[in-house]
């Protein structure tokens, strides 16, 4: 008789890598194109969200020691700028336009922290993979899970509603 485990938390779900894309509860699907070595950069994305839960509690990590915890290749991949260099970049871009500023390295910190999604799954065909996440409360940080995916060198295609 084989022995089954099930994931039934977070981080045993990134770890044991499931791929159900059965949400019991409401959530989004985002879909992603990661082009070339699509296998690898998986690992970059899970090795992140994997970190991100470790972390999720108490006391959370200050910037310094973010910058010992988290990969090399996303803090290169997020610039780190001074809060001048914010400032000049706000005052140089209509508000209206702020929304598609790309992230800061401590601001997108900020974002997981309050994060209100929970790792569901993933499934990959190919180049293409879906990620499912679960919404734990609105408003969800899911352009914060999105930047992790587009640090990797992926490029997001669809963000779908799901609803058990």
């Amino acid at each position: 008789m084989m022995k089954v485990m099930i994931k039934n938390n977070e981080l045993d779900r990134v770890v044991f890598r499931s791929h159900n894309d059965k949400m019991a509860k409401y959530g989004w699907i985002i879909e992603a194109d990661l082009g070339e070595d699509a296998s690898d950069k998986i690992e970059k994305i899970l090795e992140v969200v994997r970190i991100i839960i470790e972390h999720n509690s108490s006391p959370w990590p200050n910037d310094l020691e973010w910058d010992n915890i988290m990969p090399k290749w996303i803090q290169e991949k997020i610039p780190k700028l001074t809060p001048e260099e914010c400032q000049k970049i706000l005052n140089d871009t209509p508000r209206e336009l702020w929304n598609k500023l790309s992230w800061e390295f401590y601001s997108w910190i900020d974002a997981i922290r309050d994060r209100a999604w929970e790792w569901w799954s993933y499934k990959l065909d190919g180049n293409i993979a879906k990620f499912y996440l679960v919404s734990l409360e609105i408003p969800e940080r899911i352009n914060a899970f999105e930047q992790i995916i587009i640090a990797s060198g992926g490029r997001i295609i669809s963000r779908i509603e799901s609803t058990p």
